[in-house]
């Protein structure tokens, strides 16, 4: 392959180009742009939407609100955003910065007010610090959203309890927890209440009962606050003795506006005596065995003597593993509403299948744990459980 040489003429232009460009650079003068500020845009194009929506169309307190900015001469870094009641004298400061373009607001209503006209703002800063001077604003029309409140599922009482009972429950307010003003219980009574500290999540009832007396069908329950069974000086009428009962609870909030009343229906037995005999038996057989004891019990009790009994024997055990939930008619939470009914006796007579902690679902070892109050009390307890003896009876000599 021949190869040729690059012509001189071509050679000098080039050189005179690359002089000349050199030339031209050294001497370009002037001043440079001065640094544009960003705009920005809000998704809710009106100023103010108080015209635009009647009292009853007002927006609840938790609104979604979107943004955008723009930089002619380079890009928007972070936004700030501010939010204030339109009736107070209009911000200096208050900026919360955010990179996000969007977020779903909690605005603020007065403690107190049922309804607030709220001025929400957003400004771009650009990548040079600069912020736009005229922030997007509007005015959002709210209105109080009423609060929330519901039963705790898990630990809702049986169907049938003594007069020792306890409820739990969960309460919310779109305005943030601390607009709650009271909770609101009764029983067997939807429309005069009984207010509670807005705090209260768990309660127990202990009605005001006169053990023995069959004439008294209506009575007194005290209310003690807490997994600690805190006393009160509340006390709510109308607990209903060996019948149905309705326990009713609501949340208020600081305008009191309620919630949806939530309500449970259950049976309270009537307490009659102070001896209680527990039918823990587990088997089919279980209302023989029981019979038995109770012809047994008689032998030594006075006569015409009132017991009371608890039956826990349901779900019954089948084949040889007793593998089974705990029965289905204790109370989820044994202390203090298992714990604070037993204390109410001064015998127990339990009657059981299984009485040790081996076997998952065993009654009497979840009890066993709150049994303190009772025998604080000083009550006495007697346990009848099955034993398996073995084939030869030498095999029992040395076993404790």
């Amino acid at each position: 392959m021949r190869r040729y040489p690059i012509p001189l003429v071509i050679t000098v232009t080039l050189l005179w180009l690359v002089g000349a460009v050199i030339g031209c650079d050294s001497g370009i003068s002037g001043d440079p742009f001065q640094n544009q500020p960003p705009d920005t845009q809000l998704s809710v194009r009106d100023s103010s939407l108080v015209d635009n929506l009647s009292d009853a169309d007002r927006l609840t307190s938790t609104v979604f609100v979107a943004w955008s900015g723009d930089d002619p001469d380079g890009f928007v870094e972070v936004f700030e955003i501010r939010f204030y009641d339109a009736a107070l004298p209009p911000l200096t400061d208050g900026w919360t910065r955010t990179t996000s373009t969007d977020s779903l607001i909690l605005l603020p209503i007065p403690r107190g007010d049922r309804s607030a006209n709220v001025v929400f703002e957003v400004r771009a800063i650009d990548n040079e610090g600069l912020t736009d001077p005229t922030p997007a604003r509007t005015v959002f029309p709210i209105q109080n959203g009423p609060p929330t409140l519901g039963l705790n599922n898990f630990e809702l009482p049986p169907d049938t309890t003594f007069h020792v009972v306890s409820f739990a429950w969960r309460a919310d307010d779109p305005e943030g927890v601390t607009n709650l003003g009271r909770i609101d219980i009764s029983l067997n009574d939807s429309v005069n209440f009984v207010g509670l500290p807005p705090e209260t999540e768990f309660i127990t009832f202990r009605g005001d009962v006169e053990i023995g007396n069959p004439s008294q069908t209506v009575v007194d329950a005290r209310v003690f606050i807490g997994r600690a069974f805190g006393s009160t000086e509340i006390v709510v009428p109308g607990m209903i003795l060996d019948a149905e009962n309705t326990f009713y609870v609501r949340a208020v909030d600081l305008t009191d506006t309620t919630s949806v009343a939530e309500r449970y229906v259950w049976y309270v037995k009537r307490q009659s005596s102070n001896l209680l005999v527990v039918d823990d038996y587990r088997k089919v057989t279980h209302t023989l065995v029981r019979r038995y004891h109770t012809e047994l019990l008689r032998e030594y009790l006075p006569p015409g003597h009132p017991i009371d009994f608890w039956s826990l024997s349901e779900p019954f055990v089948t084949g040889s593993a007793g593998n089974v939930p705990r029965s289905n008619a204790l109370h989820p939470s044994a202390s203090p509403t298992i714990q604070r009914t037993l204390a109410e006796f001064r015998y127990i007579y339990w009657i059981s299948t299984n009485t040790t902690d081996r076997i998952r679902g065993n009654n009497l070892p979840f009890v066993a744990n709150v049994l303190d109050e009772f025998f604080d009390r000083g009550g006495k307890m007697m346990v009848h459980t099955r034993i398996t003896l073995p084939a030869n009876p030498d095999d029992l000599l040395g076993n404790a």
